[in-house]
């Protein structure tokens, strides 16, 4: 009777050490997320014949075998959700599917900038709604204007600010559609930075 006492009084002290330190998800698993060590470091992986060290991120261990690797790349967000904070992983796993799924998306040119105000070519009028420098626009500059949700954002010279339409213009003078493309995918476009 007492060995089966301090049988259960073992394994809840094993459980209460080892549960911190256990990763049991689908993402994690598959990307290979890990806590770091006692010393608070992470380890190294051996790529091509040689050592290298695994990235750190959100206090989670990726390995550099996963940031190389496309498709594990993509589900680190999620791999980094599920060990730090499972109760929200649904939440981030929606988000991650609706920013992959095609938004409104257009290839513009702006006329003028001033005073937080875009005038496109296509006589449309954009308010600049965050913080950051836009700097010198040329002539006609480049620009994409996408839907991101509810908000609009402006990619133009390697930034990306979230604007507000304030008028549009017309869809068929100065202003080339984007089809087929994400949120996401279009954050990744050199205009975008």
């Amino acid at each position: 009777m007492w060995e089966r006492g301090n049988m259960r009084i073992l394994f809840f002290l094993f459980f209460l050490l080892i549960a911190p330190y256990a990763v049991a998800g689908k993402f994690s698993d598959y990307v290979g997320t890990y806590w770091p060590y006692d010393s608070g470091q992470c380890g190294t992986t051996i790529l091509f014949g040689k050592s290298h060290p695994d990235l750190k991120l959100n206090g989670v261990c990726i390995p550099a075998s996963a940031v190389i690797d496309t498709k594990r790349k993509k589900l680190i967000p999620l791999a980094i959700a599920e060990m730090k904070n499972p109760q929200r992983l649904d939440e981030m796993i929606q988000i991650m599917m609706a920013r992959s799924l095609p938004t409104e998306a257009y290839r513009v040119e702006i006329e003028d900038y001033t005073d937080d105000i875009f005038v496109l070519v296509d006589g449309s009028v954009l308010k600049k709604t965050d913080y950051g420098y836009v700097g010198y626009l040329g002539f006609q500059e480049d620009a994409i204007l996408f839907q991101d949700g509810n908000d609009w954002n402006l990619c133009v010279d390697g930034d990306m600010f979230e604007v507000e339409l304030l008028s549009e213009g017309s869809a068929y003078y100065g202003r080339d559609s984007i089809d087929g493309k994400s949120a996401g995918e279009i954050e990744s476009l050199d205009i975008c930075g």
